[in-house]
Protein backbone atom coordinates (compact mmCIF):
# COMPACT_ATOMS: atom_id res chain seq x y z
CA UNK A 1 0.00 0.00 0.00
CA UNK A 2 2.96 2.41 1.16
CA UNK A 3 4.55 1.85 -2.54
CA UNK A 4 1.67 2.42 -4.51
CA UNK A 5 1.06 5.45 -2.33
CA UNK A 6 4.83 6.86 -3.19
CA UNK A 7 3.74 5.83 -6.78
CA UNK A 8 0.61 7.92 -7.22
CA UNK A 9 2.42 10.56 -5.76
CA UNK A 10 5.75 10.90 -7.75
CA UNK A 11 3.17 10.14 -11.23
CA UNK A 12 1.53 13.39 -9.93
CA UNK A 13 4.30 15.76 -8.95
CA UNK A 14 5.63 14.51 -12.87
CA UNK A 15 2.73 15.33 -14.28
CA UNK A 16 1.11 18.48 -12.58
CA UNK A 17 4.82 20.31 -11.43
CA UNK A 18 8.53 19.90 -13.15
CA UNK A 19 9.55 22.61 -10.21
CA UNK A 20 10.72 21.17 -6.90
CA UNK A 21 10.13 22.26 -3.54
CA UNK A 22 14.23 23.25 -3.35
CA UNK A 23 13.72 25.46 -6.45
CA UNK A 24 10.59 27.30 -5.21
CA UNK A 25 12.49 28.04 -1.70
CA UNK A 26 14.88 29.97 -3.34
CA UNK A 27 12.61 31.27 -6.04
CA UNK A 28 10.18 32.93 -2.82
CA UNK A 29 13.50 34.18 -1.26
CA UNK A 30 14.65 35.96 -4.50
CA UNK A 31 10.82 37.71 -3.94
CA UNK A 32 11.50 38.59 -0.89
CA UNK A 33 14.25 40.54 -1.21
CA UNK A 34 16.87 38.25 0.15
CA UNK A 35 19.81 37.28 -1.83
CA UNK A 36 21.03 33.64 -1.59
CA UNK A 37 24.72 32.44 -0.93
CA UNK A 38 26.66 31.04 -3.29
CA UNK A 39 26.84 27.69 -1.44
CA UNK A 40 22.81 27.84 -0.60
CA UNK A 41 21.96 28.24 -4.70
CA UNK A 42 24.52 25.35 -5.08
CA UNK A 43 23.19 23.00 -2.75
CA UNK A 44 19.61 23.89 -3.63
CA UNK A 45 20.75 23.06 -7.62
CA UNK A 46 22.28 19.52 -6.13
CA UNK A 47 19.07 18.70 -4.28
CA UNK A 48 17.02 19.59 -7.04
CA UNK A 49 18.55 17.40 -9.85
CA UNK A 50 18.21 14.40 -7.06
CA UNK A 51 14.59 15.25 -6.21
CA UNK A 52 14.19 15.05 -10.09
CA UNK A 53 16.42 11.99 -10.46
CA UNK A 54 14.14 10.51 -7.68
CA UNK A 55 10.83 11.38 -9.14
CA UNK A 56 12.38 10.27 -12.36
CA UNK A 57 13.25 6.44 -11.48
CA UNK A 58 10.24 6.20 -9.11
CA UNK A 59 8.19 7.02 -12.17
CA UNK A 60 9.68 4.53 -14.42
CA UNK A 61 9.69 1.85 -11.91
CA UNK A 62 5.57 2.81 -11.20
CA UNK A 63 4.99 2.46 -15.36
CA UNK A 64 7.09 -0.93 -15.73
CA UNK A 65 5.16 -2.32 -12.66
CA UNK A 66 1.72 -1.77 -14.02
CA UNK A 67 3.21 -2.97 -17.36
CA UNK A 68 4.30 -6.02 -15.78
CA UNK A 69 1.14 -8.71 -16.65
CA UNK A 70 3.07 -11.90 -15.17
CA UNK A 71 0.88 -14.68 -13.30
CA UNK A 72 -1.11 -14.13 -11.27
CA UNK A 73 -0.41 -15.83 -7.38
CA UNK A 74 -2.79 -18.49 -7.22
CA UNK A 75 -4.02 -18.02 -10.74
CA UNK A 76 -4.57 -21.15 -13.32
CA UNK A 77 -1.56 -21.74 -16.05
CA UNK A 78 -0.53 -23.51 -18.58
CA UNK A 79 2.33 -26.03 -17.96
CA UNK A 80 4.54 -27.95 -20.50
CA UNK A 81 3.21 -31.79 -20.16
CA UNK A 82 6.39 -32.66 -20.65
CA UNK A 83 7.22 -30.88 -16.86
CA UNK A 84 8.92 -33.55 -14.38
CA UNK A 85 6.22 -32.66 -11.87
CA UNK A 86 3.28 -33.25 -14.43
CA UNK A 87 4.72 -36.66 -15.27
CA UNK A 88 4.14 -37.05 -11.52
CA UNK A 89 1.22 -36.07 -11.59
CA UNK A 90 -0.24 -38.14 -14.55
CA UNK A 91 1.15 -41.17 -11.95
CA UNK A 92 -0.49 -39.70 -8.80
CA UNK A 93 -3.87 -39.75 -10.99
CA UNK A 94 -3.73 -43.06 -12.54
CA UNK A 95 -2.82 -44.58 -9.45
CA UNK A 96 -5.76 -42.87 -7.76
CA UNK A 97 -7.86 -44.14 -10.46
CA UNK A 98 -6.79 -47.97 -10.66
CA UNK A 99 -7.26 -48.45 -6.72
CA UNK A 100 -10.83 -47.02 -7.43
CA UNK A 101 -11.43 -49.05 -10.36
CA UNK A 102 -13.53 -52.41 -9.98
CA UNK A 103 -11.88 -53.15 -13.55
CA UNK A 104 -9.75 -56.22 -13.96
CA UNK A 105 -6.84 -54.56 -15.79
CA UNK A 106 -4.66 -51.81 -15.06
CA UNK A 107 -5.33 -48.48 -16.76
CA UNK A 108 -2.07 -45.93 -17.25
CA UNK A 109 -1.93 -42.74 -19.34
CA UNK A 110 -2.08 -43.20 -23.43
CA UNK A 111 -2.09 -38.86 -23.52
CA UNK A 112 -2.06 -35.89 -21.75
CA UNK A 113 -4.44 -33.23 -23.87
CA UNK A 114 -4.20 -30.15 -21.06
CA UNK A 115 -1.82 -29.74 -18.03
CA UNK A 116 -2.11 -26.57 -15.77
CA UNK A 117 -0.84 -25.42 -12.27
CA UNK A 118 -2.45 -23.20 -9.20
CA UNK A 119 0.54 -22.55 -6.65
CA UNK A 120 -1.89 -23.08 -2.98
CA UNK A 121 0.80 -23.77 0.02
CA UNK A 122 2.73 -26.07 -2.98
CA UNK A 123 1.22 -26.73 -6.65
CA UNK A 124 -2.20 -28.31 -7.14
CA UNK A 125 -2.11 -29.79 -10.79
CA UNK A 126 -4.86 -29.72 -13.03
CA UNK A 127 -4.79 -32.50 -15.53
CA UNK A 128 -7.01 -33.62 -18.50
CA UNK A 129 -5.93 -37.64 -19.00
CA UNK A 130 -6.56 -40.12 -20.96
CA UNK A 131 -6.57 -43.39 -19.81
CA UNK A 132 -5.99 -47.00 -21.36
CA UNK A 133 -6.46 -50.08 -20.69
CA UNK A 134 -2.82 -52.31 -20.68
CA UNK A 135 -2.91 -55.87 -20.30
CA UNK A 136 -1.74 -56.11 -16.90
CA UNK A 137 -3.96 -57.63 -14.45
CA UNK A 138 -4.81 -56.51 -11.46
CA UNK A 139 -4.36 -59.49 -9.43
CA UNK A 140 -0.96 -59.58 -10.67
CA UNK A 141 1.20 -58.15 -7.37
CA UNK A 142 4.51 -56.44 -8.10
CA UNK A 143 3.47 -55.17 -11.42
CA UNK A 144 5.86 -52.53 -12.52
CA UNK A 145 3.36 -50.32 -14.63
CA UNK A 146 5.75 -48.91 -16.69
CA UNK A 147 6.20 -51.89 -18.66
CA UNK A 148 2.44 -52.83 -19.28
CA UNK A 149 1.03 -52.82 -23.06
CA UNK A 150 -2.14 -51.33 -23.76
CA UNK A 151 -4.68 -53.69 -25.20
CA UNK A 152 -4.83 -54.72 -28.83
CA UNK A 153 -7.72 -53.48 -30.99
CA UNK A 154 -10.90 -55.45 -29.95
CA UNK A 155 -13.30 -55.16 -27.43
CA UNK A 156 -11.11 -55.16 -24.49
CA UNK A 157 -9.54 -52.19 -25.42
CA UNK A 158 -10.96 -49.04 -23.46
CA UNK A 159 -9.90 -45.36 -22.94
CA UNK A 160 -11.60 -42.62 -20.67
CA UNK A 161 -11.15 -38.94 -20.51
CA UNK A 162 -9.69 -37.83 -16.97
CA UNK A 163 -10.18 -34.78 -15.00
CA UNK A 164 -7.36 -35.09 -12.01
CA UNK A 165 -6.74 -32.31 -9.70
CA UNK A 166 -2.81 -33.49 -7.91
CA UNK A 167 -1.94 -31.56 -5.02
CA UNK A 168 2.38 -31.42 -4.42
CA UNK A 169 4.33 -30.46 -2.03
CA UNK A 170 7.90 -30.61 -2.55
CA UNK A 171 9.61 -29.49 0.06
CA UNK A 172 7.60 -32.42 1.94
CA UNK A 173 7.56 -35.02 -1.02
CA UNK A 174 4.16 -35.56 -0.64
CA UNK A 175 1.79 -35.93 -3.81
CA UNK A 176 -1.73 -36.52 -3.67
CA UNK A 177 -4.90 -36.89 -6.15
CA UNK A 178 -7.50 -34.54 -4.28
CA UNK A 179 -10.20 -35.46 -6.95
CA UNK A 180 -10.75 -37.14 -10.42
CA UNK A 181 -13.23 -38.09 -12.26
CA UNK A 182 -13.20 -40.49 -15.64
CA UNK A 183 -15.51 -40.72 -18.18
CA UNK A 184 -15.12 -43.13 -21.36
CA UNK A 185 -13.91 -41.61 -24.81
CA UNK A 186 -16.95 -40.91 -26.92
CA UNK A 187 -14.38 -42.53 -29.59
CA UNK A 188 -12.28 -45.37 -29.04
CA UNK A 189 -8.85 -44.75 -30.26
CA UNK A 190 -6.15 -47.19 -31.66
CA UNK A 191 -3.45 -47.62 -28.82
CA UNK A 192 -0.29 -48.18 -30.24
CA UNK A 193 2.34 -49.55 -27.95
CA UNK A 194 5.14 -47.13 -29.31
CA UNK A 195 2.98 -44.22 -27.84
CA UNK A 196 5.47 -41.31 -26.30
CA UNK A 197 4.13 -41.34 -23.13
CA UNK A 198 4.60 -45.06 -22.47
CA UNK A 199 7.78 -44.13 -20.82
CA UNK A 200 5.57 -41.90 -18.05
CA UNK A 201 5.11 -44.63 -15.68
Amino acid sequence: MQQVLICRLALQHQAVSHQSPYRKLLDDSEQAGVKPSSYAVIRSTSMEVCYLLFLSVTAVLCLQDKAYKGPVPGGLRNTSKNDPGVKKAVISGTNAYNNQSNDAFLFKASAIDSAQKQIVKGVLYHLKVELSRTVCRKSSRGTDLAHCTFQPQGDLQQTFLCDFKVWSIPWLHQMTTTHFHCSPSPAPQLITQQHPLVDLL
